[in-house]
């Protein structure tokens, strides 16, 4: 077996710690005439995994011969804005990307074994907050959060291989995007503009 994972364990589930790509960014502020605030975060995950046999490489085994590879990347990224005053102007911006890259390859010759797996899988998940609130006599918010979820996997044997099994050969490649994107916010004045503006 030849195996290349990221951020999983070698059965392929996710591991619990120092999963992914996260930030956080707050910021706050208070005036009696003019207060202003901005909060930005962005995070970013692209792994590039791979498992592969060479194609200088010749392979015999009594049991199954399998070249596997995943990944699971992830991106959190969270802004957060408060400002009061007369004049309040909160600002918050949030962008995440997860986009792994993920390849299983048997580029080798096989002159024996009994089956051939060749897997590979990636799942990417980015998430993308933004908050922000001000009050005043004029007080306006603006929040933009991005999410994007853009996975890659590819599984082959070459095309110069040359596989001989008794069994069967399986070639698998899957992907499992997900990119959620939220803005909240919140204005309270005598004049109050809000926008919010989400990107998946």
């Amino acid at each position: 077996t030849v195996k290349s994972v990221y951020n999983t364990d070698s059965a392929g589930k996710v591991t619990t710690n120092g999963t992914g790509a996260k930030a956080t960014s707050t910021a706050s502020s208070g005036s009696i005439l003019i207060s202003t605030s901005g909060a930005s975060a962005t995070a970013t995950d692209k792994p590039y995994v791979d498992a592969y046999v060479s194609s200088g490489a010749t392979l015999s085994a009594s049991t199954t011969i399998k070249v596997e590879s995943s990944g699971v990347s992830k991106a959190k990224a969270d802004a957060s804005g408060d400002s009061g005053g007369i004049i309040g102007v909160g600002r918050s911006t949030s962008s995440a990307t997860a986009s792994g890259h993920v390849d299983a390859r048997m580029d080798g010759n096989i002159t024996g074994g009994t089956n051939v797996d060749i897997k590979a899988s990636s799942a990417d998940q980015a998430t993308a907050t933004s908050k922000a609130a001000s009050g005043g006599l004029f007080s306006s918010t603006k929040n933009t959060a991005s999410a994007t979820s853009g996975p890659d996997a590819e599984a082959h044997i070459g095309a110069g291989a040359i596989v001989n099994v008794t069994g069967n050969i399986d070639i698998d490649a899957t992907v499992n995007p997900e990119a959620d994107a939220n803005t909240v916010g919140v204005s309270v004045g005598g004049i109050a503009v809000g926008g919010s503006e989400s990107d998946v």
